[in-house]
């Protein structure tokens, strides 16, 4: 009869942290390990070519398919004949295929715990298994898929047999599917609901899936096509928690509002979630779009409340999805929404004069603003600008200095809200008269003429005034309306003369000029000098104040020159110097060294008999207070040994300049290193701080004057750069201690005991947890450091090197490159017991290593421990077992690479009898058998002296061992599952080894 070979697959599928351990990775087969090849598999999954024992002999069950569902790829399970001796099944799983006899219900699937090729990590408890496929039916086949959740190990199938137990209590949930024997030719899509045994969180999914569902059966050319596999969860959409306000808006201002959201489950890649807005009273009857964001999770949407929504306390908020459509409850609270207002009346248009105050405009604001200013702007529609005293009331009266059209507004806030009023415009007239300097006249003699400047030119006009200053003015006898007017006064006295100019309906009053009519008049020249420099030691300034006068002056008369204040005001004015005369002169006057600084000071010379106030001189006079200052004065930032912005030292008389500077504002300057004694100076720092420069100014009299502080901010470099590491790839082991070099380079200026360290990122180029592999104590920005790579680390082509500092303390960038550390790891292959006859060659045994390294064969008579080298030495990375005597021996390759590291491989059971018989005994003379539990060693017959016994299995594990009592029935219970197991005899020299099988 045929014999059926069943050769199952295993497939490991590891979810990344990318999926939350949530989802099957290369669920669409795009991906593939050793395409082409005879041992193509899906990557993350397996077919029976990384399976155990007979399964990667059997043929190639698993191939690439370019008939897709989606993407370019599916994968093609077919079941095969192989040889015209065995059907094998066509199998992809998540587990590990293991076929430990060639007894097609022996095999299984398993996820094998501790091995992440074969085994797929998942923690998610999805609603169902999804998949799309495609089915040929040959001989009444029939596809399956199945895929457990599960803690621990599990099997599939789950009932135990010779090679596996029963762990059923590690299952969570199943999601089995059994298709149809017949023929699928078009992609069509299963949903296989997940039945769950209880509220455990898995840790793993073992996914199987066969051409051929009969285990016991096949038929070859049965084929299924997989593709696009899907571990569903139903989707939920959560409103989040949302601020409750107030949020304001306005007719054309909109407001920003978040709105979070939770979305979990699977949903479509186009799915968008949409925020809502309720009405006022809170229903979503027609609820108004504010935001969109389109994701697969929970997020955030950027809302915005639209302008004009109306006022109300009862909004809510929720959010729907269209992949799937779902609608969330809303947020749970009432949102708070002000439509806000303001507006300025009255509206219309103010005409004032400059230097007056008009209508008062007042704001009205709802609701209460949080906080409001008055602006201008000279051109309607902005931009506005802040008065130069803030205005910040419900009301503002304008008042503006000079004539123009102003646009005024009230510029609200509401929270975040910034609303602007309508503006109110305000047309601002002015006039002006000229020369403003006093004039003294003789009675009916003409004075200079003065001339009326007007903005905008007035509609009329008329000259006045008073014998008070500020008022009240009268009318000329003779109206004056022109432009000009010539003083003209036929009694002796003090004249304050105006122009009094009537634009449309506003009247604007100009300056007063003061014009002394007496019988004798005095007319102050020019004064020359100016301007005139000061400081603390500096003496009094001599200026001679010439004049000239007309009349008749009384003896003992006394001209006085006096000094104005810095606005030219006489209002209190400084006797400067005296001369006694009758006529024209020139005073020695003298101008204190300590009178404040100012341009506008002026000079006139007044007399005692008759008192006359005479004409000033006629121009603005100069006093300066030695002072000095630094622009410009803004703080500046720049990087050690980078010049900053030049400094001028804006000195208001001829003078030395000393520059200094200090580390603590206020005090401590002192000079640079090199003199700084220029008008100007660049500023250039060498260490990193915050710096006070000021210039000490000295005058032509000695004195200082120490300019205002210009800070400077100096930083550090930033860049830490790890240049190239040597020596990859590394090949560790426990005695490697592996040196290299690392170069770095940096502008950064490092403080004294600043230490660098080198640290090696994990084996994907992640920094989360880096190791410390060396250092060193240096100030050094350019330099070699000296690491050592961790004998510990695990495998990886992608770690990464770079180097931080502590002081300043900087993370550097990696090197550029990735680098790639090889452990010390060896295998040996095949691991399978083998049976020898003494001095017959065995199976070959290959040994491998992932570093170069040397082999040597040993082999003991007990498992695990006293082996010796074969005699003569084997060496090499093969070896084909042969031995002499009679008995079972571990066999071992002792590999040992450069670092002098050693490590033994797995050991490889080989039972070595005298011959191919059972035993070289009649068989009526020893009997070994199975009755049910018992194994049976019947020596009744036998001559044998102290016979012991040893029973193995097929993996050469020893499952019983005892001495036999001879000439008697052994019998010994067992709990031993169902299988062959091998039985070996010794008595002294003498050896005898048989097979039975327990059924």
């Amino acid at each position: 009869m045929k014999r059926v070979l069943q050769i199952t697959l295993l497939v490991t599928l590891t979810v990344f942290k990318a999926f939350s351990q949530t989802a099957i990775p290369n669920a669409n087969f795009e991906n593939w390990d050793n395409a082409g090849s005879s041992n193509a598999e899906p990557t993350n999954w397996n077919s029976n070519k990384t399976g155990t024992v007979y399964a990667p002999s059997g043929p190639q069950t698993c191939f690439q398919s370019t008939m897709a569902h989606s993407g370019n790829y599916s994968a093609k399970v077919v079941t095969e004949n192989y040889l015209g001796i065995a059907i094998v099944n066509g199998s992809l799983t998540t587990g590990q295929v293991c076929a430990p006899s060639t007894t097609k219900s022996d095999g299984y699937i398993s996820s094998v715990v501790g091995n992440t090729g074969f085994i797929s990590s998942f923690t998610g408890r999805p609603d169902s298994l999804i998949f799309w496929y495609q089915y040929t039916s040959v001989g009444g086949d029939y596809p399956t898929v199945q895929a457990r959740l599960h803690v621990d190990s599990a099997y599939a199938p789950e009932t135990a047999n010779s090679y596996h137990p029963t762990e059923n209590y590690n299952i969570v949930s199943r999601a089995l599917w059994q298709g149809a024997a017949s023929n699928v030719g078009t992609w069509t899509r299963v949903s296989v609901p997940f039945v769950y045994v209880d509220g455990r969180t898995p840790q793993y999914i073992l996914i199987s899936t066969t051409s051929s569902g009969n285990q016991t059966g096949g038929s070859a050319n049965s084929t299924l096509y997989l593709d696009d596999f899907l571990a569903y969860y139903i989707p939920v959409l959560h409103t989040g928690t949302v601020a409750t306000g107030p949020y304001y808006v306005s007719a054309s201002n909109t407001a920003s509002i978040s709105v979070p959201f939770t979305l979990t489950g699977t949903v479509d890649s186009s799915n968008v979630v949409t925020a809502q807005l309720s009405d006022a009273s809170g229903s979503f009857a027609a609820p108004v779009t504010i935001g969109t964001l389109a994701t697969l999770n929970s997020g955030t949407i950027a809302a915005t409340i639209p302008a004009g929504t109306a006022t109300g306390t009862g909004y809510r908020l929720r959010v729907v999805s269209n992949g799937p459509a779902l609608t969330a409850a809303d947020n749970g609270s009432n949102i708070t929404i002000d439509l806000v207002s303001n507006s300025v009346a009255p509206s219309t248009t103010q005409n004032i004069a400059a230097n007056t105050n008009d209508t008062t405009l007042t704001v009205t604001e709802t609701p209460a603003a949080t906080s409001r200013q008055w602006e201008y702007s000279t051109t309607s529609g902005g931009p506005y600008a802040a008065f130069g005293t803030a205005q910040t009331g419900t009301t503002y009266s304008p008042n503006f200095a000079t004539a123009g059209t102003y646009y005024v507004v009230c510029i609200s806030t509401f929270g975040s809200l910034v609303v602007t009023s309508n503006q109110v415009q305000v047309n601002v007239v002015s006039n002006s008269i000229a020369p403003t300097s006093s004039q003294s006249v003789l009675v009916g003699v003409n004075g200079n003429t003065l001339t009326v400047t007007e903005s905008p030119v007035a509609v009329s006009r008329q000259w006045k005034y008073g014998t008070t200053s500020g008022g009240p003015y009268q009318a000329f006898g003779v109206n004056q309306t022109g432009t000009t007017y010539v003083p003209n006064f036929a009694s002796a006295g003090s004249y304050y003369v105006v122009c009094v100019s009537t634009f449309s309906n506003v009247t604007a009053t100009s300056n007063e000029v003061l014009i002394t009519v007496g019988s004798a008049t005095i007319t102050t020249s020019p004064v020359v000098g100016s301007p005139f420099l000061f400081s603390h030691s500096a003496p009094a300034a001599n200026v001679s104040v010439a004049y000239v006068t007309s009349g008749t002056f009384n003896a003992g008369n006394v001209f006085t020159a006096q000094l104005s204040d810095a606005s030219g005001s006489f209002a209190a004015p400084v006797s400067i110097g005296t001369l006694t005369a009758t006529g024209n002169g020139t005073i020695a006057a003298t101008i204190p060294s300590n009178t404040a600084a100012g341009t506008g000071y002026r000079i006139r010379v007044v007399s005692s008999n008759p008192a006359i106030t005479g004409s000033d001189n006629g121009t603005d006079l100069v006093i300066d207070q030695f002072h000095t200052s630094v622009s410009p004065a803004t703080t500046q930032t720049i990087a050690y040994n980078t010049l900053g912005q030049t400094l001028t030292d804006m000195a208001s008389q001829v003078c030395t300049h000393v520059w200094k500077y200090s580390t603590v504002s206020g005090s401590g300057y002192v000079s640079f290193s090199t003199t700084q004694v220029s008008s100007t100076y660049i500023p250039d720092f060498a260490t990193p701080g915050t710096y006070y420069i000021v210039c000490i100014s000295t005058n032509q009299y000695n004195d200082l004057d120490t300019s205002n502080e210009v800070e400077v901010i100096v930083t550090n470099g930033t860049v830490l750069t790890t240049v190239s590491a040597s020596g990859s790839p590394y090949l560790v082991s426990d005695s490697a201690h592996i040196s290299i070099s690392v170069d770095y380079t940096s502008d950064i200026l490092f403080n004294a005991g600043n230490t660098f360290q080198v640290q090696l990122s994990d084996n994907t180029g992640n920094f989360g947890a880096p190791d410390s592999i060396g250092g060193l104590a240096s100030t050094l920005s350019n330099g070699t450091l000296s690491a050592v790579i961790p004998n510990s680390s695990v495998a990886g082509t992608h770690y990464r090197i770079r180097v931080v500092s502590s002081n300043p303390a900087v993370v550097g960038t990696p090197d550029n490159l990735d680098l790639t550390v090889i452990p010390f790891a060896i295998s040996l292959t095949p691991l399978d017991t083998q049976h020898l006859v003494r001095n017959q060659l065995g199976h070959l045994l290959t040994a491998s290593s992932t570093q170069p390294a040397t082999f040597y064969w040993e082999y003991s008579e007990v498992s695990g421990n006293s082996y010796i080298p074969f005699n003569p030495t084997q060496t090499g990375d093969t070896l084909i077992p042969k031995f002499v005597n009679v008995n079972t021996y571990y066999v071992v390759c002792n590999i040992t690479n450069a670092a002098n590291a050693s490590l033994l491989t797995p050991e490889v059971v080989c039972i070595v009898t005298a011959t191919n018989a059972v035993s070289n005994l009649p068989q009526s003379i020893l009997k070994a058998y199975w009755d049910n539990h018992d194994f049976v060693v019947d020596l009744t017959d036998a001559k044998l002296n102290t016979p012991t016994l040893e029973l193995i299995n097929v993996t050469g594990q020893v499952v019983l061992r005892s001495a036999l009592i001879p000439a008697s029935v052994n019998r010994f219970s067992t709990q031993l599952p169902e299988g062959v197991y091998i039985f070996n005899i010794v008595d002294g020299e003498n050896n005898f080894t048989g097979k039975t099988a327990r059924k």
